[in-house]
């Protein structure tokens, strides 16, 4: 099997781009959107996508892989090849949404607990949190898996949670991320029925 470099990473961080896709977070009519992206080592990879709208209407999404763990996959495809089409890749995953029934207190609860814990990472950083712009980085072992998540409202984030020698419990997000995926596990939700890869 074909060891993983940067590059293999990076086009496989661009295949999940394409399987799960973010284009609510450069909507023009969310007051504010997290995506954050689940990525275990073995298991099927999944995203979930929590929005409120200036409308005041709220939509809280989960998207899992049906295919199973995309990074094994994803190497035994690309295998021998020089060149890869990660949209004619990305089309071979199956993808299930799910609609997820949050009252609005939990959106209120869960956007206030992040900006709690943004500021406190920045804090850390030495960095003020209420920069107009904003891209980050920071490590994070947690049971295993890595998080990506982005934040939309008062200012632009990304964090990129990856395997690290850290101990989680001392990391601001290590709550939040507990607790949104404890709560969406145990909420009511919907399929749409479609499993195709959808933009």
């Amino acid at each position: 099997m074909m060891m993983a470099t940067d590059d293999t990473i990076s086009l496989y961080d661009r295949l999940l781009g394409e399987v799960f896709p973010r284009n609510i977070l450069n909507a023009p009519d969310i007051r504010y959107a997290f995506v954050l992206r689940v990525i275990p080592s073995f298991q099927a990879e999944s995203q979930i996508i929590i929005v409120k709208r200036k409308d005041s209407s709220e939509e809280v999404k989960v998207q899992r892989s049906l295919s199973g763990n995309i990074d094994q996959k994803f190497q035994q495809l690309i295998e021998g090849k020089d060149q890869v089409d990660l949209i004619q890749l990305a089309n071979q995953f199956r993808v299930q949404t799910l609609h997820v029934k949050a009252p609005a207190s939990h959106l209120a609860q869960w956007r206030q607990a992040f900006l709690s814990a943004a500021y406190v990472q920045a804090a850390n950083e030495k960095r003020m949190a209420g920069t107009a712009s904003k891209t980050d980085q920071a490590d994070l072992l947690l049971d295993g898996t890595a998080y990506d998540l982005w934040y939309v409202g008062e200012y632009d984030v990304r964090y990129e949670f990856h395997r690290a020698p850290r101990n989680p419990d001392e990391h601001p997000f290590t709550l939040w991320i507990k607790d949104i995926l404890r709560t969406v596990e145990k909420l009511p939700a919907s399929s749409n029925g479609h499993y195709a890869r959808s933009r």
